[in-house]
């Protein structure tokens, strides 16, 4: 089996993301999923901080996502 480390595995490791915080409650709607992939495309995935604030910002942002 050849390992996928592209792009569309980004973007499907996201989505699959966001579908488990849907399901812990988390209203991760499609726009801020999209919003998580804008951010990415001009921050750097690799660096924790820089995928830890941008999904934090744009997956969680209203104050019941994180109570």
């Amino acid at each position: 089996m050849i390992a996928r480390t592209g792009p569309a595995d980004a973007v499907d490791t996201i989505v699959g993301f966001a579908r488990t915080l849907r399901a812990a409650g988390v209203h991760a709607t499609p726009a801020r999923v999209q919003a998580l992939i804008d951010a990415l495309a001009v921050l750097d995935p690799t660096d924790r901080a820089h995928l830890y604030w941008a999904g934090r910002t744009s997956l969680c942002a209203s104050h019941d996502d994180v109570a």
